[in-house]
């Protein structure tokens, strides 16, 4: 984005002879960048290129990781549809006492990214609360097939009014 002279004379008026710095909303923003060189002020975050993978869901999870840093149950660096099929059913599978999943698209804010799956009533976890058995690349592939048909029907998007579930999935992919 440029900014018009008539811009960066309103900021000028509004700063006038304060200190200022410019707190980006989102690390990955070009335009903030430009924005401080423009007014020759200080911005508070790193360069752009180098910090946008960080500044993901998954780039804090892999951050948080990397420290030891204790995380609730997830998967992250999800990109591709098989890959959040798998992860998904390896996730339910091992962690039956969860009834609800929560998705989020990996650089969404307020929330406007986030979907939920309830797993109540979904087959194979009812037959595993009876009954658990060992998880196996069978199972595993049973699970995909089950959530392959129920997810489209069963997930909840945060908000719909943005998003049809395709929409919402290659989104999140």
């Amino acid at each position: 984005m440029l900014y018009s002279p008539k811009a960066l004379n309103k900021i000028w008026s509004i700063i006038e002879d304060r200190q200022a710095y410019i707190v980006p909303g989102m690390y990955n923003k070009k335009d903030e960048v430009n924005l401080s060189i423009n007014l020759g002020i200080p911005i508070m975050c790193g360069d752009p290129n180098q910090v946008a993978i960080y500044s993901t869901k998954s780039g804090s999870k892999r951050i948080f990781h990397l420290a030891d840093v204790p995380t609730p149950i997830s998967a992250y660096d999800i990109y591709h549809y098989w890959d959040m099929l798998h992860s998904l059913a390896k996730l339910i599978l091992n962690n039956l006492q969860v009834s609800t999943w929560i998705f989020k698209i990996d650089n969404e804010f307020n929330s406007w990214g986030h979907a939920s799956f309830n797993v109540d009533g979904i087959k194979i976890v009812v037959d595993l609360w009876k009954k658990p058995l060992e998880i196996t690349e069978k199972l595993i592939d049973w699970t995909i097939d089950i959530l392959e048909k129920a997810l489209p029907n069963k997930v909840k998007i945060a908000m719909p009014h943005l998003f049809t579930w395709d929409e919402y999935l290659k989104a999140f992919l």
